[in-house]
């Protein structure tokens, strides 16, 4: 028996909206077939979004594999290729996959033919082909459909579709195939294909998985059983969404090639079985004699409930190659039997970049994970002691000094984000600030010689001079936030699979700026060693001409912004983390904790937002890696810009 699967799953666009699920709906399809259907790694060709040009999805990688798989000499008895992402009917009435670098004014171009597709399966030969379409019927363009939240009995259940704008085009491909061939489209035409957020999974993919769990692996049981179980869930959810079949020839497809008839009744275990050596990603069922509740979890889920210690004793599991349900009678025996499997679980350095450049331009540095004590080291009397012409009362929000665990590594942009960053979003979006909105933000009148809401100061006309490789100021937290919601729709291509554009939150940023240090400054204790290093308040003094008060004791060169990365960097590598600009953090302000935390990210709600690192117009109390900032969302100023992070998606 010869059996290929073909599978792309794409979330990731260059030049189109994202999905959430198609990556896990592809990958986890990909466990099953070896799981409950007999396949091997080597039968299965997977492409997804990720950092591997190999297997990044593109229009002409996945035509090249099609074509390998067409011109094998092998005979195949079974071939079944699957999509998950984004589908178009377009204009000229034919369907299309869209791959990573489709463009929506150019489908015959840059997206694959469902046609020409077709036309590949068949020119193989396989005694037995099955298409599985996982995305919508549409034409593009007006963007992405809006999430909705729906409630039941017992859990949050958010669904989204896969689609641009729903067509009524009602022309489906025909299959002249003589063989059997079959193919399941996850919706009818002119609907949604939609994602379903209880289960990180399509609702196609998540009832198509739960069907070969329980052993149902051929055509017709499988469309039956996903008929059912579609029609019952998308009426809970109050949506509409229908899939098809079609099939050709006599007979019917057979996906299992060994039998696979779900797992044993639960509640008992064989004495002595042995647990085979699964591979990550391997589905295992749990059973919890205490409760009577059965569960699936992958291997990898498993492992760090173990880790956590979330799994009771006498807990059974069971997956595909065990004779019978089995006891965990010592959660730490299990571990380590498995340790081989759960090792590779930590990634290699080579497998994050130290560093990058996104598609924008902007450069990003790696920031290892770690601990770190966040806070001031100095009391609030010895900081306005040290540093005069502030308030004791100024300093207190630093205390108490606390643990800070990052548990996993993540980046942040080596430069703040500049003005010509900036306005590379507002040209592709026509955005319009807060202060453009509003007309005013915060600058210095020479005139009264007082700081307060000036008319007319935007990012495009600050009252200081600035070039495009100067930090952008006079931008909001929502600005900053439009920002990064534009990055994180457009430009996610080349980033580390699984990495979101975000504000920092505030630990992430002093983490960052410490770079390992416990001192003032992350360059030491004494402000005179700072030279080179900042651009503060200084004895060049004020635009405008004057003299600042309190200024560090060396002369910058400049009385305002500087053009980003002039200074010598922190031990992590970036540039500026104190003064030019202050940087606004993700975090609502709020009162430190007094235990040691993990990944804070702030307090759930409040009035103000943090901003971090002084600026250029900030004197050195202000500009210490313990100082901290907070003013209103919709604030703007000459002196306040933002630095990027990208983070781990949730």
């Amino acid at each position: 028996m010869k059996q290929i699967a073909f599978l792309v799953g794409i979330n990731r666009y260059q030049n189109i909206g994202q999905v959430n699920y198609a990556e896990q709906d592809a990958e986890d399809f990909s466990f099953a077939l070896r799981d409950y259907c007999g396949f091997s790694e080597d039968d299965i060709f997977l492409l997804r979004t990720g950092t591997d040009v190999n297997t990044l999805p593109t229009r002409s990688l996945v035509e090249r594999r099609l074509r390998q798989i067409r011109d094998m000499k092998t005979n195949l008895d079974l071939l079944i290729v699957g999509f998950w992402g984004h589908g178009f009917t377009g204009p000229d009435g034919k369907r299309y996959l869209c791959a990573v670098d489709t463009l929506e004014s150019e489908l015959a171009k840059t997206a694959v033919s469902l046609e020409s597709l077709q036309n590949d399966l068949v020119q193989t030969g396989a005694s037995n082909t099955l298409l599985i379409l996982d995305c919508c019927q549409n034409y593009p363009g007006r963007g992405i459909a809006t999430a909705w939240t729906e409630h039941d009995t017992e859990e949050l259940n958010r669904v989204h579709s896969r689609d641009i704008r729903a067509s009524r085009e009602k022309k489906q491909f025909e299959i002249r195939h003589e063989p059997r061939f079959g193919v399941m489209n996850a919706c009818s035409s002119g609907q949604r294909a939609y994602e379903w957020d209880a289960r990180h999974h399509g609702i196609f993919t998540a009832h198509l998985l739960d069907a070969l769990e329980k052993g149902i692996h051929t055509y017709t049981g499988i469309s039956t059983y996903l008929s059912e179980q579609i029609t019952q869930t998308t009426m809970r959810l109050n949506k509409e969404q229908t899939p098809t079949f079609r099939f050709e020839g006599s007979g019917d497809i057979e996906l299992s090639l060994q039998g696979y008839t779900g797992p044993p009744q639960p509640g008992r275990q064989q004495e002595d079985v042995p647990f085979p050596h699964p591979k990550m990603g391997t589905k295992w069922h749990l059973y919890d004699t205490t409760t009577n509740k059965e569960e699936t979890k992958t291997f990898d889920q498993i492992v760090c409930h173990i880790d956590a210690g979330e799994i009771p004793r006498s807990t059974q599991v069971w997956c595909s190659g065990m004779a019978d349900w089995q006891t965990i009678t010592e959660v730490r025996e299990f571990r380590d039997y498995f340790a081989p499997e759960i090792k590779p679980r930590i990634p290699a350095a080579p497998v994050l970049p130290e560093k990058f450049m996104n598609e924008t331009g902007q450069h990003f540095q790696l920031i290892p994970f770690g601990e770190f004590m966040m806070g001031d080291t100095l009391e609030p009397e010895e900081v306005d002691k040290k540093y005069p012409g502030g308030n004791v009362g100024w300093y207190k929000d630093a205390h108490p000094r606390h643990k800070v665990v990052m548990s996993t590594p993540f980046y942040m942009g080596i430069h703040e984000v500049t003005v010509g960053d900036f306005r590379g979003f507002v040209n592709a979006t026509g955005y319009k600030t807060t202060a453009e909105k509003e007309g005013t933000a915060r600058g210095y009148d020479s005139k009264t010689r007082k700081w307060g809401d000036r008319k007319g100061l935007n990012w495009q006309s600050p009252g200081i001079e600035q070039e495009s490789d100067h930090p952008v100021t006079c931008v909001s937290w929502y600005d900053a936030e439009a920002f990064i919601k534009w990055l994180n729709a457009h430009y996610l291509h080349g980033i580390p699979s699984g990495y979101r554009y975000r504000l920092p939150s505030e630990a992430q940023w002093e983490y960052a700026c410490r770079a390992g240090s416990q001192t003032d400054f992350f360059w030491g204790n004494r402000q005179e060693d700072g030279k080179g290093y900042i651009n503060a308040a200084d004895q060049a003094g004020m635009p405008w001409g004057a003299k600042w008060a309190y200024a560090f004791p060396f002369d910058s060169g400049n009385t305002g912004t500087a053009p980003v990365g002039s200074f010598k960097p922190n031990v992590f590598g970036l540039y500026d983390m104190l003064g030019n600009v202050s940087e606004w953090c993700n975090d609502w302000y709020g009162d430190y904790p007094s235990v040691s935390v993990t990944d804070p990210t702030g307090p759930e709600g409040g009035s103000s937002r943090v901003d971090r690192g002084g600026s250029w117009s900030y004197s050195a109390r202000d500009c210490r890696s313990a100082a901290r900032g907070w003013i209103g969302p919709g604030s703007r100023s000459v002196n306040l810009g933002f630095r990027l992070a990208l983070v781990p998606s949730k």
